[in-house]
């Protein structure tokens, strides 16, 4: 499934990304030399070594880019390894990025303002985003959408929902539009709202069986 928010410019990512324990992307920092610093914590989705998966607001800190995980979400207060509040040492095997968190502890909890993202959540759209259960089950979703009259898609209060009636204690949106698409066994399970068709993407989430 497709995961990450990228620039159209050179298809690099702008969420987190972690393979096999190292730091290949970071989530949003305030640009280099900016007159105007604005910090944010952003979603991300994250597997540890035992395969335990979690979904936190993350921000990259120091030269190692390490991840930090915090209990809450927060907007133009530089994070540190000691703030805001929760704040630890993100020790995830596997991780993805994206925005906004939409359910935290089994109830909706949609942070699109406090991620710095778009203040809107009622529009429809093409959606993909991942949830997990109290047992750990990961649960993906895609939802097809701007396919007038069969598919219109969905908003973030619908996605929530969704996952609080399948029981997830959390779950996070991905990027989505012409990005969303779902893969099995080679198959998409939706069809794609560009009309050139599936949007190449630089990130994805792989679930195997064992």
């Amino acid at each position: 499934m497709n995961t990450t928010f990228f620039s159209f410019k050179d298809n690099s990512n702008l969420n987190i990304v972690v393979k096999d324990g190292k730091v290949l992307a970071v989530n949003p920092q305030p640009a280099p030399g900016a007159a105007t610093k604005h910090y944010v914590t952003r979603g991300a989705f994250g597997v540890n070594r035992k395969g335990q998966p979690d979904i936190a607001w993350v921000y990259n800190i120091g030269a190692k880019q390490t991840p930090y995980a915090y209990d809450a979400p927060t907007l133009n207060l530089e994070p540190t390894k000691r703030t805001p509040a929760g704040a630890h040492k993100w020790k995830v095997r596997q991780a993805v990025g994206g925005g906004p968190v939409l359910v935290q502890n089994g109830q909706p909890f949609i942070t699109t303002e406090q991620e710095g993202m778009s203040k809107s959540i009622a529009a429809l759209h093409p959606r993909s985003a991942v949830g997990y259960r109290p047992d750990g089950t990961i649960l993906l979703m895609v939802i097809e959408g701007r396919n007038k009259g069969v598919a219109e898609g969905a908003n973030f209060e619908e996605m929530a929902k969704i996952f609080t009636d399948l029981g997830c204690v959390e779950a996070l949106n991905l990027d989505g539009g012409g990005s969303s698409a779902l893969y099995v066994n080679d198959q998409n399970t939706i069809k794609p709202s560009d009309a050139t068709g599936q949007r190449p993407v630089p990130a994805v989430l792989v679930l195997r069986k064992k």
